[in-house]
């Protein structure tokens, strides 16, 4: 019986140090100090993306899918499933292979990121979008020698604009106060930041789950 007490006891006692510490790295992480700064990167990040597209349009009309009218074009069900069936692999960092499945995703997730088309989605449709871009956002990362920056980038700007369209401001409120913290401002290198979209990844997941 002591020894039922004594694990119970201990086994409290862990939960209580998880919860602080829990409690202390949400303490740690400063409110948002310039509720400006998220708008600013979808803005940077929508151009950015805009003119990767008009680019590589520009160099090789040949292959439709770089097209964004060809994504844009689809009604709202079929850009959602080509949405779902594109980006499960990318080319390897180092293989001189052209990526065409990067470039599907961050046309297609351009092409979603826009007002235009979140208005004509319900807010259960626009909640399931931002899970699936979620999922692939996971699927960009963790991959020994592959880095899909531009698919990084879109995926970001996908899940920040919906994230802006549903006013989530108390998610949206930690990922400022985290780049507020590690003074991170140029969202075109977030690709790069791994904690930052692991931050990201946590928190909208942990949005998704209410």
């Amino acid at each position: 019986m002591k020894t039922e007490k004594l694990l119970f006891g201990m086994s409290l006692l862990f939960t209580l140090i998880a919860m602080a510490g829990c409690e202390k790295e949400s303490e740690e992480l400063p409110t948002c100090q310039n509720d400006q700064l998220l708008f600013d990167f979808t803005i940077q990040l929508s151009n950015y993306i805009d003119e990767l597209i008009s680019f590589h349009h520009e160099r090789n009309p040949s292959f439709y899918y770089m097209y964004m009218d060809d994504v844009a074009k689809l009604n709202l069900e079929d850009k959602i499933v080509y949405y779902e069936s594109i980006g499960e692999g990318y080319q390897p960092s180092f293989s001189s292979l052209w990526d065409g499945s990067e470039e599907r995703v961050y046309t297609t997730e351009y092409v979603l990121s826009l007002n235009s088309v979140l208005d004509t989605m319900d807010a259960s449709l626009r909640k399931h979008l931002l899970s699936v871009a979620i999922d692939k956002h996971r699927k960009k990362f963790g991959v020994e020698y592959v880095t899909p920056f531009q698919a990084r980038r879109s995926g970001i700007l996908l899940i920040l604009s919906i994230l802006q369209y549903e006013n989530a401001y108390t998610v949206l409120d930690k990922i400022c106060g985290y780049c507020s913290k590690y003074n991170l401002d140029d969202p075109i290198e977030l690709s790069v930041n791994n904690n930052f979209n692991k931050f990201l990844i946590k928190e909208v997941s942990r949005y998704l789950s209410k």
